[in-house]
């Protein structure tokens, strides 16, 4: 499985989120951990480049969001995300 494990599929310094991976082997490993990071993270983010949204959500202020999108906490959306709106059709 050590094509599946930490050290293989990231390479370190591209992330903020890079401390949540310490002391893990696998991806999977962090599941439990990203409530709790996302909050103590939210709290270091510069308020000149994030807005927040109630108790526990963090938008970019570059972040394109839609205004009927519903963001459920924990979350962090970063720099220059998009979300995007997708109409499916039936095929008949």
């Amino acid at each position: 499985m050590k094509e599946i494990a930490c050290d293989v599929l990231f390479e370190k310094g591209h992330t903020v989120a890079e401390k949540i991976f310490e002391g893990v082997t696998y991806p999977y490993e962090v599941l439990p951990k990203i409530s709790e990071f996302i909050l103590e993270l939210g709290k270091t983010l510069s308020a000149d480049e994030y807005d927040r949204q109630g108790e526990d959500v963090w938008i970019a202020r570059s972040a394109r969001v839609f205004p009927t999108a519903y963001i459920h906490g924990p979350a962090i959306i970063g720099k220059n995300a998009e979300t995007v709106l997708r109409y499916f059709l039936p095929i008949t």
